[in-house]
């Protein structure tokens, strides 16, 4: 028979939207809202400071302006269907093909009125239109057999999948008017921003699997794939990935059958190889792209041929990265299934690591994909459910999840260690032995309280190798690590890292006849972030929760850990910008309702439930965290590759939405 199993279909016409998608821009204009700063001093006078420039100059790149001269609207159309069919060829031998698309085609416009970022800026149009279909084909062969106490599954096959990507994108400028936005009434095309990609992709896997069972209670599983991919060059497409698991259904066993508070027991282990192909498109390949810069003209009117890429040098030797990993678990279920335990302990370790190495400086390119070293991660994962309380009426459920992971840096090909740089000229290392990321920059103890106290210490002979911007009064003292009397880039250490000491997660679910309300905390504890908000805003000083406490005077010092600005800081990392990145939420409240059945069955309907639901209502952060989400990261430029992780910088607060709805069943 031949099943079609799903169709979808949808169009999705967004609401316009007044900030660029891009993470940054009203956020960090919102962070910088307040033109004039105005404060308490430490004697209860008003301190006011308009002499400063505005954080944005003479642009008008505002909260309000943006609102008001910036729009950017898309139209979204989707399609995804399958079918499969299933042959039985012979008794426990079938045969089944599916296929499968999913196609996605967008059409964006984003248009900046005149004037919208500065004065005398002219209007902007960028039109977008974006095209992405996946093709997916499974076909395998199954054989089924049961000898008595054994069972036997045997599964073989090959699956293909092909994902096309087009990309075309049209910038206009100068249009004569702000209210009509169609491209022909642009006086100018910006070559700079326009252009027309097409890629493709391409990934092909064999496959085998064989499950044996015993008595129903000796389980043994064994795998085997091969997946070749069109992102890795001729002669390492191919990876192999073997696995072997088994299972022992302990309660099934003679001995434990007179056991009667304990329900099940299953202890399971598993060792097995996985892969990881994501990387960018064409790594291995250097590639010509079009090179319109911008001569003669601010707006790239001058088309200039071709070049190669200025962010990536192709590496044909990259290839896929693997990841062995040797588990042991155990299920339990207790107490008549009033608890039910799952406890999981693991270690890994991932080979031929996919990553953005940094380049030459000489090749003008800044990194290249590159397997580099070795990664051990170790950890456990423990799920608890607890029913409380089951009476005819009333019914009380707990769920709660505790994991924790170390991961560990154990090789780096010939380096000891590796110094990559975000956006700001942070730092961060890479080194044999520690975790995968560490902030890498200098300590902090308060700041100079006077120009005596910087006196004082150049008497004593302190000096500074890393600018003389260092020593003045509110600005931050970095502490002497090596004990040379010279602060410079020997000084730097560790001083935070991006990993969790563990995350957590608890859901009450509660019922009552026809209603039901469940509610669901989750938290992470521990690890570090830097606030690249901090060195934005406190060198502009209007945000009043960067400045709260900061150094003005001698005479009004503040809290002697705030510096008057970071200005001269900008291009150090300092313990002073790397915060808690804790924080515990309340994800979802539910509550419903469920019509009686006669009710439902009255109108010819199965059941009807009504629904409201509510996520984020609540938020709690660090102490020390200074800006508006803690879980949000910057991910694109220098921080695509996971060497540069924890960043941030313009996140917006985490969403709160409320969702009302019915489900009926027919």
């Amino acid at each position: 028979p031949v099943y079609h199993n799903d169709v979808t279909a949808a169009f999705v016409n967004t609401v316009p939207q007044w900030a660029n998608i891009k993470a940054g821009d009203f956020a960090q204009a919102r962070h910088f809202n307040q033109r004039v700063y105005s404060g308490l001093m430490p004697d209860g006078s008003t301190w006011v400071n308009t002499v400063a420039a505005d954080p944005f100059a003479t642009n008008n790149n505002q909260p309000k302006s943006i609102m008001e001269t910036r729009s950017i609207n898309t139209n979204e159309y989707r399609l995804q269907t399958s079918a499969d069919l299933t042959i039985n060829i012979a008794k426990g031998l079938d045969f089944k093909s599916l296929a499968s698309s999913y196609i996605n085609y967008s059409s964006t416009l984003d248009f900046a009125k005149r004037n919208s970022t500065g004065d005398g800026v002219l209007n902007k149009g960028v039109y977008t239109n974006k095209t992405f279909i996946d093709l997916l084909t499974e076909n395998t062969f199954t054989y089924n057999k049961k000898i008595k106490e054994h069972s036997i599954n045997v599964l073989a096959g090959f699956t293909a999948q092909k994902t096309t990507i087009k990309d075309e994108q049209a910038t206009g400028l100068d249009y004569p008017s702000d209210n009509i936005t169609t491209l022909n009434n642009a006086l100018q095309l910006d070559k700079a921003g326009t252009f027309n990609l097409k890629n493709q992709i391409g990934l092909l896997s064999y496959l085998g699997r064989v499950n044996y069972s015993y008595g129903n209670k000796y389980l043994l599983s064994a795998s085997f794939r091969a997946d070749g991919s069109s992102y890795f060059a001729k002669g390492n497409k191919w990876g192999y990935f073997p696995s072997i698991s088994a299972g022992w259904l302990m309660k099934q066993e003679k001995f434990l059958n007179d056991v009667t508070w304990l329900n099940n027991l299953k202890l399971r282990a598993s060792y097995g190889i996985s892969g990881n192909n994501r990387i960018v498109d064409n790594a291995f390949s250097n590639l010509l792209y079009p090179a319109n810069y911008p001569f003669n003209s601010g707006n790239g009117i001058t088309g200039s041929g071709q070049a190669g890429s200025t962010t990536i040098i192709g590496n044909p030797e990259v290839t896929w990265e693997s990841t062995f990993q040797t588990n042991i678990g155990l299920d339990a279920v207790l107490l008549k299934n009033r608890i039910t335990l799952g406890v999981d302990i693991y270690v890994s370790k991932t080979d031929k690591l996919l990553q953005q190495q940094s380049a030459m400086a000489f090749t003008g390119v800044p990194a290249f994909w590159n397997n580099i070293g070795s990664l051990r991660n170790r950890g456990y994962e423990i799920e608890l459910t607890t029913v409380n309380i089951e009476k005819r009426n009333f019914k009380w459920v707990t769920s709660g999840n505790f994991s924790h992971n170390k991961n560990e840096i154990i090789e780096l090909g010939k380096e000891a260690f590796l110094l990559n740089q975000g956006e700001r000229t942070e730092v961060y290392m890479n080194k044999v032995g520690n975790p995968l990321v560490a902030f890498y920059g200098f300590k902090t103890d308060g700041v100079w309280l006077s120009q005596a106290d910087i006196n004082a210490a150049i008497a004593k002979g302190l000096t500074s190798g890393v600018g003389a911007t260092l020593f003045v009064p509110g600005g931050l003292k970095l502490v002497d690590i090596n004990g040379d009397n010279v602060i410079d880039n020997n000084d730097r250490t560790q001083i935070g890292s991006p990993y969790p000491d563990f995350t957590w997660g608890l859901t009450n679910s509660f019922t009552y006849k026809a209603f039901d309300l469940g509610f669901t905390f989750q938290g992470v504890q521990g690890g570090s972030l830097i606030n690249g908000d901090i060195n934005y805003n406190e060198s502009k000083r209007y945000n009043k929760e960067y400045s709260d406490n900061r150094w003005i005077s001698p005479n009004n010092p503040g809290d002697g850990k705030t510096p008057y600005s970071t200005v001269g800081f900008n291009a150090m990392l300092t313990d002073y910008v790397v915060e808690d990145a804790s924080y515990y939420a309340l994800r979802e409240v539910l509550l419903g309702y469920k019509f009686p059945a006669s009710l439902a069955k009255s109108i010819g309907l199965g059941s009807i439930r009504l629904y409201a639901s509510a996520q984020n209502l609540f938020f709690h952060s660090a102490k020390n965290y200074r800006s508006l989400n803690p879980e949000a990261r910057t991910n694109s430029g220098p921080y695509a590759t996971s060497l540069i992780d924890g960043y941030q910088r313009g996140a917006f607060p985490t969403a709160k939405s409320f969702l009302f709805g019915i489900d009926i069943n027919f």
